[in-house]
Formats: structure tokens, C-alpha cells, sequence
């Protein structure tokens, strides 16, 4: 018959240690992983931020040096011209002279655009670069009546022999040296000087010029310049690996393109009068630079930067959340400490995080893996050391309700030494005791049994010799046998 606890528990769903057992590994295996997962991940995305931290300060510090180097360069090659002309060791009025020295310097500095020297009479020679395998050599001579120059350019391919003179060409033209910016910031003072950026006559493109008075004694002689055309100082940035992509690039304090690591990005754009100028920054088509133009106008509005790019005097480094996908990019600013012009990187944090996603699904594989063997190792072994006993004890609880004292169920678990062997030596003793007062409970039963039958005998002989029958019958038996005494005595 189902007692009262019975009924009770009859409609709850058991369930049972083992999967009790099986739930709490799962549960701490997981959790585990978890921990460890997470952390990493967060770990991970600040490792990317130290990374692109120190990436960036690679990049403006060689991309300094790099200019630095680029500008020294020229500065001595400036002053070296001086020297020679001055000393006598060059004959600046000799053609051929002159012609094979300044080829030689612009054929051995390969960042060098060009090499000139402009007389205050509007005469001008110099050499200039075409590409890094073809030289040309132009002499112009200004006619003041006429407002025009007669040029010369003889054309030259670079080969391991030497020069190899491919054509000569005459021309005329309106060059007049004195005008050009190089020339007006050389008399400005008796030092070198850089110009701003301008379109250099011959080319059309964009670029640089230092330049540096030559005199004999109070008397100006002329004007020697050194030409960097942006596009060099471009070539130098797209040798820069910044990541697998986004951009780097150079701006002045107006933010104009100087130069960018981007071949696709050109630095110029033309007028309404068709004049090449600098492009601006917000003008660009390549699309890291629109999120660098994007992200310095939001931090320049919300105070982050100041408005005068100008006053940036240390590596301003940001971060751009694209509002669509989430993606992050990190873009960084910093004054390369020449001119007014500053470096620039845009870096997307999946450049880094993509080959650290892959790992993490490795990571998160391996784990899962490992969670698989743990779990399975766990479950076999809770089974056996925990489990497995304690069933054991529980059978044994059963047989003792069956009344089955001898506990074969404990047999192995009462060997062991820790907690569940002293807990089954415990209900092994304890059953030996129960299974002691049953016996002697039984007999104590069996011998009420017995006194309680004599007393019911004893009860029932004193009802029937209680009897008035009984009575006078018991006296008619011994008079009967007072009279058959008293015949036998006769």
C-alpha cells in the first residue's frame, strides 16, 4: 500500500543523481570556458589597440625620419653646388661642365625630382627627372625684348654603362626663373629655404623646392634649387605596409593632400582656370580617406582636436565606428615637425581582428573539444567515485526495507576510505543493529505470545470453576467420594 510521502512524490518528475552529476559538470566545464573565453576576447581587442598604438608611432617616426632625411638630403646637395661653384671646382659657365655634374647629382639622388639654377638675367639650367630610367637636361636662355626663353632639352636614358643621350628637342617658352616661388624665397633671406607647395612649370605636378642664394662675395650669382615632386614622397609612403589595408597619408595644416600610400589617390586636382592645385582632403575618392576626413571633422566639432590644424603639436590617435556594420577604425595624426605637414593613418581593426577571430574559433574549437573530453572523463569518473555508491547505499536502504540485512550492495563501497566508504560502514552497522533488535524483538514477541496464551488458559479454567454448577457439582463429587470411602472403610 503507497503511503502518504509516496503519493506525494508519485506525480514530480525524479530525476536522477547521475544526471544531476552529468548537469553540474556540463555546467562548470562551461562556465569555465566561458571564462576563459571572454576574457581573451576582450584581451584581444586591447592587444589590437597596443599594436596599432605602436604601428603608428613606427609609421610617423619613420615617415619623419624619412622626410628629415629627404630634406637634409637636399639641403646638402644645395650647399654642395654652392661650394663647388664658389670654390671654382665647377665652372657654372661652362655648358658641359655644369651639365655633367648636376646629371650626375640628380642620377645618384633617385628621391630628387630636379636639380636647377636660375640667373637674375631670366637664363636657367637644370637637370630634371622623367621617370627612374630617363634624364633630360634643359637650358634655357631668357630674351628680356621678346619676354620669351629659348630652351634645349636633351633627353637621356640611364643604363649601367652611364648616360645614353636618346634625343635633343629646341623650344620656346615664357620660363623666366626670377619669378618662380624657389627663386623669391631664396633672396628672401641667405639661407635654405623650402617653398610651399606649388605646380612646378615643366611637369604639372605638384611639389616642393629648396633653394639657397649663391653669391660671390656681396654679389648674387643666382639661385640653386633641389625639386621634389610629391609623388616621390607618395612612392616612399606605399612602402610603408600599414596593415592589409587602409591608408596613410601626409596633409598640411589646411588639410591638403601631400602624399598618400594609396596609388589609386591622386594628390592634384585642377581649378575652375584648369590650374593643377592641391587636392583637399574631403575631396578624396579613396574611401579611407573620406573616413579620415570623416573623423577629424566630428572630433575637430566636439572639441577633441583643435579647429587651426596647425596647433597639433603631438600623435592625436582615434577611432571611427562605422554606424552601419559597427566596424572600427583606428586613424591617427601626427606633425612630422617640417613645414606645416602632418602624417596620417587609417587602419580598420578587422586588418587584426580577423586573424584573431580565427584564432579565437581554433581556440573556441579546441575548447569545445576539450569540453567534450572533460565532460565524458568527469562523467565517467563521478559515476565511479561518487554516483555509483551512493546508489549503492540507496539499494542497500531498500533491501533493508525488504528486510534483507546482509548488504551485498556495500560490499565494495565499505573498502573505500573516504567519506562514502565511512558512510556505508556506518549504514552497514547500523543495518546489523537494526537486523539485531528485529530478532530479539521478534522473540520478545514470541514469548508475549506464549504468556499471554497461558494466561487466557488460566482465565478460562478460573471462568468455568467460578460457575455455581461447577460449584455444586465439584461438592456432589466429594460427597460421592466421602461415601464410597466410608463403604470401603466398612
Amino acid at each position: 500500500m503507497m503511503n502518504h510521502a509516496d503519493g506525494e512524490h508519485a506525480g514530480i518528475k525524479i530525476i536522477s543523481l547521475k544526471t544531476t552529476m552529468v548537469a553540474i559538470v556540463l555546467v562548470i566545464v562551461g562556465a569555465t570556458a566561458a571564462i576563459v573565453h571572454f576574457p581573451w576576447t576582450l584581451t584581444s581587442r586591447r592587444n589590437t589597440e597596443n599594436i596599432v598604438h605602436r604601428l603608428n608611432q613606427e609609421i610617423v617616426l619613420g615617415t619623419t625620419e624619412e622626410v628629415r632625411r629627404l630634406f637634409e638630403s637636399a639641403v646638402t646637395t644645395e650647399r654642395t653646388i654652392v661650394d663647388m661653384f664658389s670654390g671654382g671646382a665647377i665652372d657654372y659657365n661652362n655648358e658641359q661642365d655644369r651639365q655633367d655634374f648636376y646629371l650626375t647629382l640628380l642620377n645618384t639622388n633617385r628621391n630628387f625630382t630636379g636639380i636647377s639654377f636660375g640667373y637674375p638675367n631670366g637664363n636657367f639650367f637644370a637637370a630634371q627627372r622623367e621617370n627612374q630610367k630617363n634624364l633630360r637636361f634643359v637650358e634655357s636662355v631668357w630674351n628680356a625684348q621678346a619676354k620669351t626663353a629659348q630652351r634645349r632639352v636633351s633627353f637621356y636614358e640611364v643604363s649601367e654603362a652611364g648616360l645614353k643621350t636618346t634625343d635633343i628637342k629646341e623650344m620656346t617658352d615664357k620660363f623666366y626663373a626670377p619669378e618662380r616661388p624657389w627663386y623669391q624665397k631664396a633672396l628672401v633671406s641667405n639661407q635654405d629655404n623650402w617653398t610651399e607647395v606649388y605646380v612646378f612649370h615643366t611637369s604639372q605636378k605638384p611639389g616642393i623646392t629648396s633653394s639657397i642664394p649663391l653669391k660671390i662675395g656681396e654679389n648674387l650669382v643666382g639661385v640653386v634649387a633641389v625639386d621634389v615632386e610629391l609623388g616621390q614622397i607618395s612612392l616612399y609612403l606605399q612602402t610603408f605596409q600599414v596593415a592589409k589595408t587602409g591608408a596613410l597619408f601626409i596633409i598640411n595644416s589646411q588639410k591638403q593632400l601631400v602624399a598618400v600610400s594609396t596609388p589609386d589617390e591622386s594628390t592634384a586636382s585642377v581649378n575652375e582656370q584648369g590650374v593643377p592645385q592641391l587636392k583637399h582632403l574631403q575631396d578624396a575618392g579613396n574611401r579611407y580617406l573620406q573616413l579620415a576626413n570623416q573623423t577629424l571633422k566630428q572630433n575637430i566639432a566636439n572639441g577633441k582636436l583643435p579647429e587651426a590644424m596647425a596647433q597639433i603639436t603631438s600623435m592625436q590617435e582615434l577611432i571611427y565606428t562605422d554606424p552601419t556594420t559597427g566596424s572600427r577604425y583606428f586613424i591617427s595624426l601626427a606633425p612630422i615637425n617640417y613645414l606645416d605637414w602632418m602624417v596620417g593613418t587609417v587602419i580598420p581593426e578587422a586588418d587584426f581582428l580577423a586573424e584573431i577571430r580565427k584564432n579565437n574559433q581554433r581556440l573556441l574549437f579546441a575548447m569545445m573539444g576539450m569540453i567534450v573530453v572533460a565532460a565524458g572523463a568527469s562523467i565517467l569518473l563521478s559515476d565511479r567515485a561518487i554516483a555509483t555508491p551512493i546508489l549503492s547505499i540507496t539499494q542497500a536502504a531498500a533491501e533493508i526495507e525488504q528486510g534483507q540485512f546482509e548488504l551485498s550492495s556495500l560490499t565494495e563501497v565499505v573498502k573505500r576510505t573516504d567519506e562514502l566508504g565511512k558512510l556505508a560502514r556506518v549504514f552497514q552497522k547500523m543495518a546489523r543493529e537494526v537486523y539485531d533488535r528485529e530478532q530479539k524483538l521478534k522473540q520478545q514477541v514470541q514469548e508475549l505470545r506464549i504468556e499471554i496464551d497461558q494466561t487466557k488458559k488460566e482465565k478460562q479454567v478460573e471462568e468455568i470453576t467460578g460457575t455455581d454448577y461447577f460449584q455444586n457439582l465439584q461438592q456432589k463429587a466429594k460427597t460421592m467420594r466421602q461415601k464410597s470411602r466410608n463403604r470401603t472403610e466398612e
